[in-house]
């Protein structure tokens, strides 16, 4: 088994200590999920989802696959924000700061967990946000059982 849903739910544990008091520039924390959310970007709340957007077998042998994956970690910003293009690069800066390199430990499988990436996607008139992410790249492993 590969075990997505806990690196899922470490990224999103990541995202959610995104809060002004512990350093950072914005309190994005407070609204990330993981299930889809629906919003019209009019609510005046950044919404922010964490989520597996990609998922790649790098290499198997008859006793194991590795894998490669990519996390996102999307932001909404709303556009009726005064200030929508400054709250865009205060989000990005943060979702960048709040991700360290992590390395596997001896009880998981993960081997590799680093940024691969962002986007900051303006949507065309009438969209009522601008979309910000940043790719979280990871390498893990699962052993594979054998037919009796």
């Amino acid at each position: 088994m590969i075990d997505l849903q806990p690196k899922i739910a470490m990224v999103a544990d990541w995202a959610r200590a995104i809060r002004k008091a512990g350093g950072y520039l914005t309190d994005i924390g407070a609204s990330v999920v993981t299930e889809r959310v629906g919003g019209n970007g009019d609510d005046n709340v950044v919404l922010v989802g964490v989520f597996l957007s990609d998922l790649t077998p790098l290499k198997t042998t008859p006793q194991r696959r590795d894998w490669q994956f990519d996390i996102a970690i999307e932001a909404r910003v709303p556009v009726s924000f005064k200030t929508a293009e400054a709250q865009t690069l205060a989000v990005i800066e943060d979702m960048v700061k709040c991700i360290p390199t992590k390395k596997a430990t001896a009880n998981d499988n993960l081997a590799t967990l680093e940024i691969s990436g962002t986007d900051i996607n303006r949507q065309p008139d009438g969209v009522p946000y601008i979309v910000v992410s940043v790719t979280v790249r990871g390498t893990c492993y699962e052993f594979i059982s054998q037919p009796a």
